[in-house]
């Protein structure tokens, strides 16, 4: 292989590998409850946001001007199944920021998360709209190119 041909490939991969890394995110002021904002996020967007790293977590925060509101992200779990964390997109787990003593499966329902800062594990029926709250919404758009 020349060394034209080498330097080409690895440009090609080190593009790749950096759209990967680069995700963005939106974040929405939308009463639903988590199986809601799935499917707005589905329909308007991708899914609802998929957090990789430390770093990422703190650019939603940012973002989200530190906003002292539940926002629904798309980690869940299976009923059958549940500590088995994964991400609504079909990506396993590789990074949690969970909060003190989270996720603790509140009467044995809690399969869906919500993030203020720090995870907390949530009632994907939570009906946000009888109990006077907003539970904000945050979905992936793409990555960026």
């Amino acid at each position: 292989m020349t060394l034209m041909k080498a330097s080409i490939i690895l440009l090609i991969v080190i593009c790749g590998l950096t759209k990967a890394l680069i995700r963005e995110h939106v974040y929405l002021r939308i009463p639903k409850n988590w199986t809601g904002a799935q499917s707005y996020c589905r329909t308007y967007y991708e899914d609802l946001s998929t957090i990789t790293s430390q770093e990422e977590q703190d650019m939603l925060i940012q973002l989200s001007g530190g906003n002292q509101i539940f926002q629904w992200i798309g980690l869940y779990s299976h009923i059958q199944h549940t500590r088995n964390w994964l991400w609504s997109d079909g990506n396993s787990v590789s990074f949690t920021d969970w909060d003190k003593g989270q996720p603790n499966n509140v009467n044995g329902s809690q399969y869906c998360v919500a993030t203020i800062n720090k995870w907390n594990d949530y009632y994907w029926s939570y009906d946000v709209a009888k109990m006077n709250i907003m539970l904000c919404i945050w979905c992936n758009v793409g990555f960026l190119n």
